[in-house]
């Protein structure tokens, strides 16, 4: 019917709600991983490379999520490969990495790579909603629509600015 929002074959109403803040949860972590390819470009360009990248691809994939839907196996995908970032982001803290300038030394814990962590987490779990809103953790999270997305939304996009201009790099 005319003046009814668009919806989604085979998904919940609260998809749209849940889809625009997996897209702004992506933003801000595109841009603390720009601001990370930045701190990155003076001491190792393949990190540098792969910050960029990394920010590339959320920060695209973001746009897209706002812009309409995006099919499940993109946002598997996303989900992936935001996993992968995760664990190298505990491997860099916990082990260190094996290979780059500081191979096999641990950074330290800086306050702009933990919101962005935190943030992706939340992303894999609004992916969940959206992917398998009647999987496990999509029933959990089906009270995230409306002003309950924008507000969380709105936190921790806020929160994830502000670590990206205040934290600043550690080692």
């Amino acid at each position: 019917m005319i003046g009814e929002p668009p919806t989604t074959t085979g998904r919940r109403p609260a998809s749209a709600d849940a889809r625009i803040l997996a897209g702004t949860l992506l933003a801000v972590a595109g841009l603390i991983h720009l601001k990370a390819t930045v701190d990155h470009a003076g001491e190792d360009w393949l990190f540098a490379v792969l910050f960029g990248v990394v920010a590339c691809a959320q920060l695209a994939l973001a746009v897209a999520m706002w812009r309409a839907p995006v099919p499940d196996d993109v946002l598997w995908a996303a989900a992936v490969v935001t996993i992968g970032v995760v664990v190298v982001w505990l491997a860099s803290r916990c082990t260190g990495l094996p290979i780059g300038p500081r191979a096999g030394h641990t950074e330290r814990v800086g306050v702009s790579d933990v919101f962005a962590t935190m943030i992706e987490l939340v992303f894999l779990a609004v992916v969940c909603l959206l992917v398998r809103p009647d999987g496990r953790v999509g029933r959990h999270l089906g009270w995230l629509s409306g002003g309950h997305a924008v507000r969380l939304g709105i936190a921790l996009a806020s929160a994830g600015i502000l670590a990206a201009a205040f934290g600043g790099h550690m080692h």
